[in-house]
């Protein structure tokens, strides 16, 4: 079968955008690593606000630039830091976590599952759900569901 010019020029234009495609996708995927630390242990880790794991930990195929790393854990205020991930090297970051004064838990388990949680006027989600770091005193909760 014989191709026109026009024809020809234009399999060779999408061979071009074929193989640029495939060299952005190479150079994109293009991973490392985070240790990550906290003081005290057992935050949980997020990595660009997905979780990741519980602290100490390993984080494998992280994109490579810049990531913010935020630690969560009851009783103390979250702890963020931004690192810069580099190819194929395991990048260390340590968080320190400050300690909350007086605060609670509140675990919210009402059948039907799937109420409606407000606590002091702001929603909270659905139930089950358990609310963390609640400064200690007098309440106002309000749990329901539409019909």
């Amino acid at each position: 079968m014989r191709l026109s010019h026009k024809a020809r020029t234009t399999i060779r234009v999408v061979g071009l955008v074929a193989v640029c495609f495939a060299a952005a996708v190479l150079a994109e995927s293009q991973v490392g690593g985070l240790f990550v630390t906290t003081d005290p242990p057992g935050a949980e880790v997020y990595v660009a606000n997905q979780l990741r794991g519980v602290s100490p930990c390993a984080i494998a195929e992280v994109g490579m630039g810049p990531v913010e790393i935020k630690a969560v854990k009851e009783g103390f205020l979250n702890a963020k830091d931004a690192a810069t991930v580099n190819p194929n090297k395991i990048t260390k970051v340590e968080l320190k976590l400050e300690a909350l004064p007086n605060v609670g838990n509140i675990l919210v388990l009402v059948e039907p599952t799937g109420s409606d949680i407000i606590l002091d006027y702001v929603p909270f989600g659905k139930t089950p759900c358990r609310i963390v770091n609640i400064k200690e005193g007098t309440h106002k909760m309000e749990v329901g569901r539409d019909k």
